[in-house]
């Protein structure tokens, strides 16, 4: 580290393009406790001019990272503002959707045997676009088909997703979560659903982030994240 000038320097290649190039960044970026808990996330542009996330462990190097497939300006876009609170419920919505989708990359195999492939789709793209209600509605037409078919243990998982969304909304009665859904197709002009696709897709990558640690841990399979990744995106692309 120069400590004179206080910035770390990282030799960072490019998730995309393989290019590799030294990054300094200012050594206050860090925070070490964070550092000791895992990885850190850090958004960048690659000197060759990729938009990138890429993973820093403790020992400032790094152990992989993504490139977004393109980039939104939005800036000219009229987007109703979030109130602070429908904001911090976004983020909590967020959360849940990545915790969800990291348990049907686990899942990939059994939901493939047993049919459950478009459900898990509408599923994970609900909660992407924080439609909490239909996600609700979808998974619990899931755990009932597992029910059926003497999938206990599916089920019973199944059930404790249904039971986390529910305290979510039961702790904020007072909240419209109407407001918080993504309504790409109700975009009145072209900006506007290209600052709403803008947000779908941030939304799309930082799930990817969650996913991308998983297999970086090895605690997913890095196939079957490329794959989940590519079909949110697929998703989409499809509306």
């Amino acid at each position: 580290m120069n400590e004179t000038r206080k910035v770390r320097t990282m030799r960072i290649t490019c998730p995309t393009c393989q290019n590799t190039s030294d990054v300094e960044m200012p050594f206050t970026t860090f925070d070490a406790s964070q550092l000791e808990k895992g990885l850190l996330t850090i958004s960048l542009k690659t000197s060759c001019g990729h938009a990138c996330y890429v993973f820093i462990d403790k020992n400032f190097k790094m152990r992989g990272g993504q490139c977004a497939d393109y980039e939104i300006d939005a800036t000219d876009a009229k987007v109703v503002p979030m109130t602070s609170m429908e904001s911090q419920i976004t983020e909590l919505l967020i959360k849940y959707a990545a915790e969800i989708i990291k348990m049907d990359v686990h899942d990939e195999a059994f939901i493939k045997d047993i049919g459950a492939e478009e459900r898990i789709d509408a599923i994970e793209n609900a909660l992407i676009h924080g439609d909490i209600k239909k996600a609700g509605s979808i998974i619990d037409n899931l755990r009932k088909f597992a029910s059926e078919i003497d999938e206990k243990e599916f089920a019973d998982r199944l059930l404790q997703k249904i039971k986390s969304l529910n305290k979510l909304v039961i702790e904020k009665p007072d909240l419209d979560w109407n407001t918080l859904v993504l309504k790409d197709k109700e975009a009145k002009s072209e900006a506007e659903f290209a600052a709403l696709r803008a947000i779908h897709y941030d939304r799309i990558r930082r799930v990817a982030s969650e996913l991308e640690f998983e297999a970086i841990e090895g605690r997913l399979p890095r196939a079957a994240v490329e794959a989940k990744k590519q079909r949110l995106v697929e998703l989409m692309d499809k509306e």
